[in-house]
């Protein structure tokens, strides 16, 4: 994601986005699933330096790092225990608008394990409950 979240297609990376067109108040990160479990300390130090790329980009949102909704339970335990330690040290280096949000559930009822219509329903309304306690609206 680092190498072509800044483009406007991921498949034709070569259009950058226009940051200055829109600075949103909130920024949800949603990175892992695919990669799976892996070297912890990999995976912190890779999502550390896109969150600080991520500012160069939106340096007032609050962003929010997020588990996967389709996550089986032990890549939850991972999410869990690695983007905890990265909003740690990214709160402690000073940066304290980065938090962290779990879905209370894996949402696979979809194809290929990926959520249903009805289950992104479900996964909209818990984000959106996070986001307007997290943003006081």
């Amino acid at each position: 994601m680092p190498a072509v979240f800044d483009k406007i297609s991921m498949r034709n990376d070569t259009i950058a986005w226009n940051f200055s067109q829109y600075q949103p108040d909130v920024v949800t990160v949603c990175l892992g699933q695919n990669d799976g479990i892996q070297d912890s300390t990999a995976f912190c130090d890779n999502y550390i330096s896109f969150i600080k790329q991520l500012r160069g980009y939106y340096p007032k949102a609050q962003l929010i790092l997020l588990s996967s909704p389709m996550a089986s339970g032990d890549l939850k335990k991972f999410m869990v225990s690695t983007l905890t330690a990265v909003k740690k040290k990214v709160n402690n280096n000073g940066d304290k608008k980065v938090t962290t949000f779990f879905f209370a559930k894996s949402y696979t009822g979809g194809c290929d394990y990926h959520p249903s219509l009805e289950e992104h329903t479900l996964i909209s309304k818990e984000l959106t409950v996070a986001i307007k306690k997290l943003m006081k609206w």
